[in-house]
């Protein structure tokens, strides 16, 4: 009876002992300044396929993302509750996943013309900052973080800070954009899929941002032979501008996709070594061709 006792004994205690074991193996955490703070920021395996991504803003969770809903590129923003879509208010986004936690400081401020999104890349789930015409033709990031689990948006402490920054909030899908023409020649219309399908150019003032040159639009429309054109926003502000205005290397009508999916419109002009701005448009809603 004692040998038998002993036996259980051991037993008992070998299955402990693995269990202590495992545990511990299973509970490791990244550190250093990648690291993430909070339940479920510790490095792991690869995300498996179908995994779902969790949103959390201010350690609140907000949201879940099934894998089958990142193939429509889903902007980061629209998924959240409405108070927390305000691109400027975010102080920090992580990112935890595979290569364990990834942060990103003021991300508004990092990549001002950028916009966060999350997709499918190589079967898993990945967040990008994506230029705006990529991400409407749903191509590829500017920056990456792949194989994630989770998102996790920190805000600032005044929540009122960041408010005028529009980046979030109301947005337009690029694909539904339509800038109604009038002209002499009767009723046109440029799309938004017809605009994203032209070539772009690098904005006059040797940025990295890249648009449409408004005479390169209107000619891929056959509208080659107006002299003055009149354009307004969707608030009804409206700017008038000739042909003449407009010399290549000096003066340039310049169209622009934002961040909110909407047409800014604006005129470059050479002005000694720099350029300035004037008729700056930003909703382009109608065109009207004057003569």
């Amino acid at each position: 009876m004692g040998r038998r006792l002993r036996v259980q004994a051991a037993v008992v205690a070998t299955v402990l002992a693995g269990l202590i074991t495992g545990t511990g193996c299973g509970d490791k955490t990244s550190s250093g300044p990648g690291a993430g703070a909070g339940p479920g920021t510790g490095s792991g395996s690869a995300v498996p396929a179908g995994a779902v991504v969790r949103v959390f803003v201010d350690d609140q969770a907000v949201a879940q993302i099934a894998q089958a809903d990142l193939a429509a590129f889903p902007r980061l923003d629209s998924l959240l509750p409405e108070d927390a879509r305000r691109l400027g208010t975010w102080a920090e986004l992580t990112t935890v996943g595979a290569s364990g936690a990834n942060a990103v400081k003021a991300p508004s401020q990092a990549y001002p013309d950028l916009i966060p999104a999350v997709f499918v890349q190589d079967g898993a789930p990945a967040f990008g900052m994506f230029d705006p015409v990529e991400l409407a033709k749903k191509g590829t990031a500017r920056v990456a973080h792949t194989q994630i689990r989770e998102i996790r948006i920190t805000r600032l402490a005044d929540g009122l800070r960041g408010q005028n920054d529009h980046q979030g909030g109301e947005v337009v899908d690029p694909s539904q954009l339509k800038i109604a023409i009038t002209a002499p020649t009767g009723p046109h219309e440029l799309t938004g899929p017809a605009l994203l399908a032209l070539p772009r150019v690098a904005q006059p003032d040797g940025g990295d941002h890249q648009g449409w040159d408004l005479i390169a639009v209107l000619d891929s429309l056959g509208l080659k032979d107006w002299k003055r054109l009149s354009l307004a926003d969707a608030a009804g502000v409206s700017a008038t501008l000739t042909r003449a205005d407009l010399t290549p290397g000096k003066a340039t009508a310049f169209l622009k996709l934002n961040r909110s999916g909407a047409i800014r419109f604006r005129v470059y002009s050479k002005t000694g070594t720099g350029w300035t701005t004037s008729a700056d448009l930003r909703g382009l809603a109608a065109i009207k061709i004057l003569e």
